[in-house]
């Protein structure tokens, strides 16, 4: 099953949220959401991630600051297959972010 987690600054694994096929997985600050970041430069919905097509895709969720996907900002859904890095934030760097991790095989 393929999975996000977020890293903290010094590397070490601060959480991990399992994907699913079946529902959109919401990541953002609110206290509504599948993977929770607690970051004032995250909307409460930030991005989603949803599986379409045969894969994954992010996509922003209007937020204010914009989703970046390995550094770019992204104006559409993206698609996502291998080990990737998902941020929000108001540059490339994004202020919080997340790493897709592919199920082998996908």
């Amino acid at each position: 099953m393929p999975y996000l987690i977020r890293v903290k600054l010094d590397g070490a694994v601060a959480e991990q949220w399992e994907l699913t096929v079946t529902r959109p997985f919401i990541v953002g600050r609110g206290q509504d959401v599948h993977g929770q970041i607690a970051d004032s430069e995250s909307s409460r919905h930030h991005f989603h991630i949803i599986f379409k097509d045969g894969k994954y895709w992010v996509e922003d969720k209007n937020s204010r600051n914009g989703t970046f996907v390995n550094g770019t900002r992204q104006a559409a859904a993206a698609g996502i297959s291998t080990l990737q890095s998902v941020a929000d934030g108001t540059d490339a760097g994004g202020s919080a972010g997340v790493e897709f991790v592919p199920e082998p095989g996908l």
